[in-house]
């Protein structure tokens, strides 16, 4: 593992077995979204510090890409259409992760409902 990467803190996306999805670095700097063996990490903290609460969406856009990750960079999972309402349990940069697990959207074509 790139030593840039054992030398932050990391929140973890999920937990199979004895492999952990890392996703985001404590300072906010950094997505990788990447699996590593858990015998590699050290639990630093169980609890999370973030006060984010989710919230309801409803799509505004005609059709709206849902995307593996937190920007057009990453890969088109499925595709939502208009007046479609959704929860967002996490943002970054004007993205919401959708609850559902299938993926992310750009909070731009979206209506904030509750």
């Amino acid at each position: 593992m790139a030593s840039w990467v054992t030398n932050l803190k990391w929140y973890i996306e999920n937990i199979s077995g004895d492999r952990v999805v890392i996703n985001k670095s404590e300072d906010g700097k950094y997505s990788i979204m990447s699996a590593v063996n858990a015998k590699d990490l050290e639990k630093v903290s169980t609890t999370a510090t973030s006060s984010f609460s989710p919230y309801i969406i409803k799509v505004t856009a005609d059709e709206l890409n849902v995307r593996t990750g937190p920007s057009t960079a990453y890969s088109i999972s499925t595709v939502l259409k208009k007046g479609g309402a959704y929860t967002i349990i996490a943002e970054e940069n004007n993205w919401g992760k959708l609850k559902s697990g299938i993926g992310w959207i750009s909070l731009k074509y979206t209506e904030r409902v509750k």
